[in-house]
């Protein structure tokens, strides 16, 4: 005896619809930033003042303990000469919001690498975002305010001496020792500290799905075929989003992630199919895929597969359409497919309650759901 029945479940990132969309942009960084933050302007003027690592410090604690609940402050490795390269993260606005979308896909946003920036400037962002009533997004925003701290005191930047490794060309993808005009990319690709602890934590977090990098003058935008340089290692090398703001040319926070949230790519489920071997045996399949315009994080994303309410047997996939199922040992399918082609998925499930069956996906950089695979099409979980 068999029975079947096939439908298909199309489901976003897992929240709810985008706070900023195409047809309505929602609040911008200038609106959240328009009155300064008088808890923690004291610190921020007097880093204006005398800039120094020891400032910096003060004014990154200050915004961290005015925003407990929604700003973390935390250090990420040592630059060159032992002075700290910090890290901040500042979730969405509501805190029982931020419970529930623990482990969320992100943003890292890089102030300051491919050109100079003020720090100020990068820490009145974050505060302003922090006390907005609305959020810009729903997605973490993780802040690299400082990747550069050396070249910061040393003034300029990255640019102030030639002598110094230009950090901006000390990435893997297309770097090369000889880069006229462009400074001195380093001895080998990541020779520097700080860029091998600013690869270190975008490859090591699994939530991170989109780069955007701050500049002033909107350098960092034009860099995308500089030999070396983040945008590409992040894009080519990382398979992340890539986009960039700059506050001189209108292009800002908001427009970053503007543009995040209409490329940003989604798990889906469709066609799934049941038939019933035995009395308990059921054989489950199903086609998995993104969908985005994002086509390089299909391949760096593994895609974590869990049942509950019954015992899986068996796990088999399809690398494509109409393509021969493959065993697979272990609880994880090796990877997702280009945006639009779907990946076939096979289970062998020992079943007593087939209406208690609940497929759980877990896709690090695009979104978490959970399924009912029989018994009805109710639409679980998803974050």
């Amino acid at each position: 005896m068999t029975w079947g029945a096939t439908f298909i479940l199309t489901m976003g990132i897992g929240v709810a619809s985008p706070v900023v969309s195409l047809e309505s942009p929602g609040p911008t960084e200038t609106q959240a930033q328009r009155k300064p933050c008088k808890a923690v302007e004291p610190a921020f003027k007097r880093l204006e003042a005398k800039p120094s690592p020891l400032s910096l410090q003060a004014a990154l604690e200050s915004l961290a303990r005015q925003f407990p609940e929604r700003v973390a402050l935390d250090t990420y490795g040592k630059s060159r000469l032992g002075r700290s390269l910090y890290r901040l993260r500042v979730l969405p606005w509501d805190t029982e919001l931020n419970r529930a979308k623990h482990g969320q896909p992100a943003v890292a946003i890089v102030a300051g690498l491919e050109e100079p920036l003020d720090p100020v400037e990068t820490l009145r962002l974050i505060a302003g975002f922090a006390r907005a009533d609305k959020p810009l997004t729903d997605l973490e925003l993780i802040f690299f305010p400082m990747p550069d701290p050396d070249g910061w005191v040393a003034g300029g930047g990255g640019s102030a001496d030639e002598a110094r490794v230009r950090l901006e060309h000390n990435f893997p993808v297309g770097w090369s020792p000889w880069q006229a005009g462009r400074g001195h990319p380093g001895s080998v690709p990541l020779s520097e500290p700080e860029t091998r602890a600013l690869s270190q934590s975008l490859v090591l977090s699994r939530e991170i799905m989109a780069l955007v990098l701050m500049g002033k003058h909107g350098a960092a935008g034009r860099q995308t075929s500089a030999g070396g340089s983040l945008q590409r290692y992040a894009k080519e090398g990382l398979g992340l989003l890539v986009t960039f703001m700059s506050e001189a040319e209108g292009n800002g926070l908001g427009d970053a992630l503007q543009r995040v949230q209409v490329r940003r790519p989604r798990l889906q489920v469709h066609n799934i199919t049941s038939q019933r071997l035995s009395q308990e045996l059921w054989m489950v399949e199903f086609e998995l895929a993104h969908m985005g315009q994002a086509s390089g994080l299909g391949a760096h994303s593994q895609v974590k597969l869990k049942v509950s309410g019954a015992r899986r047997l068996k796990l088999a996939w399809a690398p494509q359409r109409k393509a021969s199922f493959e065993q697979l040992g272990g609880d994880f399918i090796p990877r997702l497919p280009a945006p639009g082609r779907p990946i076939g998925v096979r289970m062998i499930l020992k079943i007593q309650d087939p209406g208690a069956v609940t497929l759980h996906l877990d896709a690090p950089r695009l979104n978490s759901m959970s399924v009912k695979m029989l018994g009805g099409t109710e639409f679980v979980d998803a974050r």
